[in-house]
């Protein structure tokens, strides 16, 4: 389970260096379509080129959210920004009692397809990545 969630991180990482800006009709129909079907209110998607496929960026239920597609719109995950008091205590305490004084540029909450839900905080251009339950997994490097 590890694996599979480092090899998505890993994807999301390289996407940062080697993603293009597209306009909405530059992105394959069934990516448009897969997208438009899971999120039909959402508006001024703003979309990416990305290694494994397409990234989605938009807004949802008020949240910036990143949603990544396989290049024939199969679902890989969703990234949305969240505050500290929507991340587990037990993150919270890792992060306070690792990183004195420093908080976080970003938090998100990442799902996959399954619906398996882990968390990532920013700090310092390195990417700290949990469980569902706020238990520290693994620290990626920010590109």
């Amino acid at each position: 389970m590890k694996f599979v969630l480092s090899l998505l991180l890993c994807c999301f990482f390289a996407t940062d260096c080697y993603s293009q800006t597209l306009t909405a009709t530059e992105v394959p129909a069934k990516v448009r379509e897969a997208n438009k079907k899971k999120y039909p209110a959402t508006q001024n998607t703003k979309w990416k080129k990305v290694n494994e496929g397409f990234e989605a960026s938009q807004l949802i239920n008020k949240k910036q959210s990143v949603i990544r597609y396989d290049n024939n719109g199969k679902l890989i995950s969703t990234e949305t920004e969240v505050t500290a008091t929507e991340v587990p205590k037990l993150m919270n305490d890792f992060i306070i009692s690792n990183f004195k004084g420093k908080k976080p540029s970003n938090l998100h909450r990442i799902s996959d397809p399954a619906g398996k839900i882990s968390f990532a905080a920013e700090i310092e251009e390195m990417r700290y990545i949990f469980d569902s339950k706020g238990n520290f997994l693994e620290q990626v490097q920010e590109y």
